[in-house]
């Protein structure tokens, strides 16, 4: 031992063997102790001391070993009959050992101990101090494993001694304690948690079977029995009916104890196992644990704003590597900071925010979270088939991210040629103000004229680094018309890029209308009136009504004119992903009644183009807005989801239904495939 590196944990067994052997069964306990502690630390090294004969360690053994199995016998035969066990110098002996072999932290002494009459154990704790005070600040804990029978003052010194060290009490028994022994183990060895089979009582004669399902992928399975009778059979079935034998090593490893039985599959065939318990009497209870080479983990794209939807995007990995299954699902819960826990499938079938079908991503749009704080995410990849599912635990924060308040001051009458202030625009984070380089923001326009006019955005007062958060938006109009103004904001924020775009506004440059009562046109001349008797035929009927609807509806008409004069045709082309043009907006044939009502307007199912049957295209003289109906499939425009409409511009990309379009506006391309050239 004084060889050691001091690099492998040592786990140092002291035993009072005299109240082992004074106990009903308790051999047996002591056994299925060690047996479950070596099972389930088998990369330790194990010290073994009897504390009548605290001079004799015995040790270091591996589990598995033969040596392990000779040294490991003196805790429960051999009780001396000449010396009393002494505690005191059992537990100084356990730590000269850990100490002088430089054992790294983490490694433990187990103490048992029963109901032994001691002259004064409170006096032996009380000389333990200063030894109890060096194990916790070696981080070399000790834990109590009280006998069935110990007395009331036994267990009370060993929660003296495990609290002082760092460690904890177990009371063994055929069951519950040596199932606690395991989870602290398991809590302690980041080895992840037991799950359930079966739990019951058992008579003799009763023949128990219990399903267990094995996943795809699994790598390594422990199946760990605890019984409260010593004898009986554990027998497991493979899906093909074969029976497993404890001598067949090249597929499971078996460790036996009175007490508990643990089997390990290595690379177990998936599907349907069987569990076979025969011959026991009283309480049962089977458990198992699983390691998969399959995880899920989640895209990271930095701090997500809160109050707008965003995408979740998940991965299954198979040893670190992207893996492609077939037959799965992949399940998120989200647990929102005020704990409220949140369900959703992602999708790898280019629906619900998945950008491209089968390309080992998925993906689903989850409505805006409506707080700031963490969000923690457990992702599940769930084989219906077999009914078993992995968790892997991620997460992502939720922030307040800038936003644009856009607040107009005059919309109405603008005179063509001089500059007005329209607007002012704030930039805040929460109501906060937020300063942005004055390149952040960039204003867009949109007129029914072709010339429309001149939209500069001024900092209204500059800030260090030529930054600022409030701007004055000064429009000036070159002609008559209608103009549609917002402005986007483009930085990068909490680690990753951001965009953002404003609410949209209208500025008319028409000129005010009339006063009301001023009648533009000069008046008749006065005539002179006809007879009374020429008159009678016309009493009562409603001209001046007639003629007032009249021109009403005239100056409708006109104004319908003349907004469907101002509606900019289609334009623009769609090419594929492997760039060719399979759309030409202005060359589409439509029907009389599409490019009347539509004129602007081209849908999705007029293109006659896989995954766009549910969009719109709108055109302006500048830009192309899309927008899709709700039950459409999954969109997203420059890898960002379709929600409500976008603006696109030259060369942005649509994605949907696995398939790429890019979108060119002002390009003119034949359609005609281009033949010749080298490669033919």
């Amino acid at each position: 031992m004084a060889d050691s590196p001091g690099t492998q944990r040592t786990v140092v067994f002291v035993a009072d063997s005299s109240a082992i052997a004074g106990t009903a069964g308790g051999a047996g306990l002591a056994r299925s102790a060690v047996g479950l502690v070596s099972t389930l630390q088998p990369n330790d090294s194990f010290v073994f001391i009897a504390a009548d004969r605290p001079d004799e360690a015995k040790g270091p053994a591996f589990p598995g070993t033969p040596r392990f199995d000779v040294v490991s016998e003196q805790l429960y035969t051999g009780v001396s009959q000449v010396s009393q066990p002494d505690i005191v110098k059992s537990l100084s002996k356990a730590y000269n050992l850990l100490n002088s072999t430089g054992a790294p932290g983490g490694s433990t002494i187990y103490l048992i101990a029963g109901a032994r009459p001691q002259a004064d154990l409170g006096v032996e704790a009380d000389r333990l101090g200063p030894t109890l005070d060096l194990l916790r600040d070696n981080r070399w804990p000790v834990m109590g494993l009280a006998l069935p029978t110990a007395a009331p003052q036994v267990t009370q010194f060993l929660e003296r001694v495990t609290s002082r060290s760092g460690g904890e009490v177990v009371e063994l028994s055929a069951s519950n304690g040596l199932k606690r022994l395991a989870d602290m183990i398991l809590r302690d060895e980041s080895g992840g948690s037991l799950a359930s089979l079966d739990d019951r009582r058992l008579s003799v004669n009763e023949v128990l079977t219990s399903p267990l399902s094995v996943a795809p992928g699994t790598s390594n399975i422990r199946l760990i029995f605890f019984k409260e009778d010593p004898y009986g059979s554990v027998r497991l079935t493979n899906p093909a009916g074969l029976e497993i034998s404890p001598e067949d090593r090249a597929e499971s490893s078996v460790t036996q104890t009175p007490h508990v039985v643990i089997w390990q599959l290595v690379d177990p065939v998936p599907g349907q196992w069987t569990v076979e318990v025969r011959g026991m009497e009283g309480s049962f209870s089977s458990w198992h644990l699983a390691s998969n080479r399959y995880a899920a983990a989640l895209v990271s794209y930095g701090a997500v704003p809160f109050n707008e939807a965003s995408t979740l995007v998940a991965y299954i990995t198979e040893n670190g590597s992207l893996a492609f299954l077939d037959d799965v699902r992949v399940m998120a819960r989200i647990t929102t900071p005020d704990g409220a826990v949140l369900a959703y499938e992602l999708n790898d079938q280019g629906m619900t925010g998945d950008a491209l079908a089968g390309d080992g991503y998925y993906s689903g749009t989850i409505p805006p979270v409506t707080a700031e704080g963490f969000y923690n995410v457990e992702l599940q990849v769930v084989w219906p088939e077999f009914g078993h599912s992995v968790r892997s635990q991620a997460g992502f924060e939720a922030l307040g991210f800038p936003t644009i308040e856009l607040t107009p001051i005059k919309t109405d009458a603008l005179a063509p040629g001089q500059r007005a202030r329209v607007a002012t625009v704030m930039v805040h984070v929460d109501g906060q103000p937020y300063s942005i380089a004055t390149d952040s923001l960039s204003p867009l326009i949109s007129s029914n004229v072709d010339t429309g006019g001149v939209l500069e955005v001024e900092p209204q007062r500059l800030l260090t680094g030529g930054r600022a958060w409030m701007y004055d938006v000064f429009f000036t109009p070159e002609a008559e018309g209608l103009h549609t103004i917002n402005l986007q904001l483009e930085l990068e924020y909490s680690g990753r890029p951001y965009t953002y775009a404003s609410d949209y506004m209208v500025v008319s440059s028409f000129p005010p209308p009339l006063p009301s009562g001023a009648d533009p046109v000069q008046p008749r001349p006065e005539t002179p009136a006809s007879p009374a008797v020429d008159a009678e035929p016309d009493a009562g009927f409603p001209w001046t009504l007639v003629t007032g609807i009249l021109i009403a509806v005239g100056a409708l008409s006109a104004a319908a004119a003349f907004y469907w004069s101002t509606l900019t045709r289609p334009y623009g082309y769609l090419y594929n992903d492997r760039d060719e043009p399979v759309v030409d907006f202005s060359g589409l044939e439509r029907g009389i009644m599409m490019r009347l009502f539509s004129k602007n307007a081209v849908r999705g199912h007029e293109l006659d183009m896989p995954g766009l049957e549910g969009l719109t295209f709108r055109f302006f003289s500048d830009r192309i807005a899309v927008s899709g109906r709700r039950d459409a499939p999954s969109v997203r425009v420059n890898n960002q989801p379709l929600i409500g409409h976008a603006t696109v511009q030259e060369r942005a990309w649509i994605g949907t239904a696995g398939r790429l379009y890019s979108l060119l506006l002002a390009a003119e391309p034949t359609l005609e495939p281009q033949l010749g050239g080298d490669d033919d």
